[in-house]
């Protein structure tokens, strides 16, 4: 999950009762950066989005820029 995301659902974080800790291998960069930021609890204790809590608005936007930039 990107930052942009993740971020823009702070109202719909809730508590990981165990933490994943192990590195992630097939992340992008911008993947790792967020996932690191979980991991280290930069950004909170133990946080965690659900992808299926994002907002459906959120997801069909993201969709309709992936097929503007594959169709571009």
């Amino acid at each position: 999950m990107e930052r942009e995301t993740l971020l823009a659902h702070r109202d719909l974080w809730t508590r990981e009762t165990k933490p994943e800790r192990r590195d992630l291998s097939r992340l992008t960069p911008a993947e790792r950066q967020v996932y690191d930021d979980l991991r280290d609890h930069r950004l909170g204790t133990a946080l965690r989005l659900e992808q299926e809590r994002i907002r459906f608005g959120w997801v069909e936007c993201a969709l309709e820029g992936l097929l503007r930039a594959t169709n571009g």
